[in-house]
Formats: C-alpha cells, sequence, structure tokens
C-alpha cells in the first residue's frame, strides 16, 4: 500500500478555491441551470463562485485589499492565476468591455472541445464574481456578451 502526503502551501490554494466556489455555484443555482439555458450561460453563473472563491483567497493572503480598484483586481487575477496572456480592460461608466488574447483556459481554443458552436468561457463570470465579492455586492446573473474569435470580446455590466 502506497500512502502520499501532501504540506498544504498557502500560495498555492488558487485551484482548490476555483473547485469550492464550482461546487458552491452548482448547489446555489441548480434551480435555474437547464437545458435551454445553454452551456455559456451555465458556465456564467458557475465562474462567478469559483471568482468569489478566488477573490476570498486573494484577501486572505492580502495581495488585494478591499476597495482595489476594477482595473487593479484584474491585473491581480491575471497575475496570480493567469486567465490570459493579455487582457485589456476598459470601464466607462460602470460598462466595462474585456478583450482577452491568448486565452490559458479557454474550453474550446485551450482545452480543444467541440461545445458544437456554443461557448463556455470562464472569464466573464470569475472576473464578475472578483469585483463583485470585493466590493460587497451580491452576485447577480451577468449581463456577459461573448463573441469569440481571435479576440474574445466580454461586455460586463459592474455598476451598482
Amino acid at each position: 500500500m502506497a500512502r502520499f502526503f501532501s504540506r498544504k502551501d498557502p500560495a498555492k490554494n488558487y485551484l482548490n478555491k476555483a473547485i469550492i466556489g464550482l461546487g458552491a455555484g452548482l448547489v446555489k443555482s441548480q434551480k435555474i441551470l437547464n437545458l435551454s439555458f445553454g452551456p455559456q450561460g451555465a458556465m456564467d453563473i458557475l465562474s462567478i463562485w469559483i471568482g468569489q472563491e478566488l477573490a476570498k483567497e486573494l484577501l486572505a493572503q492580502k495581495k488585494i485589499k478591499v476597495g482595489i480598484s476594477d482595473q487593479d483586481l484584474i491585473s491581480k487575477l491575471l497575475d496570480e492565476i493567469q486567465l490570459a496572456e493579455d487582457l485589456t480592460f476598459e470601464n466607462v461608466e460602470g460598462k466595462s468591455s474585456v478583450t482577452i488574447q491568448n486565452c490559458l483556459i479557454c474550453p474550446k481554443k485551450v482545452g480543444g472541445y467541440d461545445l458544437d458552436g456554443d461557448t463556455a468561457c470562464p472569464v466573464g463570470g470569475i472576473l464578475m464574481g472578483a469585483l463583485t465579492y470585493v466590493k460587497g455586492e451580491s452576485p447577480s446573473l451577468p449581463n456577459i456578451n461573448l463573441k469569440p474569435g481571435e479576440l474574445c470580446k466580454i461586455s460586463l455590466d459592474v455598476s451598482p
């Protein structure tokens, strides 16, 4: 019998937190997840919970503080979690636009999954979950309008 031991490294809790958020999202959103909702709608909801757990971990590690700007939070997420190699964030009157180039977590482009013409991008939900958690707001279904291509463009409504 082989026995394996692992030491907990607090600097590597991101995957753990992502899975915790996914589990919480599944439980909390089970009533609205159905076939008509589609893979992107389901991913939007579930990835919000992932984003919240990641924000909690960043706060616990004191890598961010409550009151951090949206732009600084997204920058820290990129540094710590490596969502993409290149991400542009613009915010005009609470309407945010995110453009992603060279995404590192795309189920379709990176993972190679055939989604039958659909998308299942977790980036918008992760960003929305993290942003709302740090602001102390309750998560709500985001208005994520993903237009995939060589550059993926996501519209987020982060107004209060």
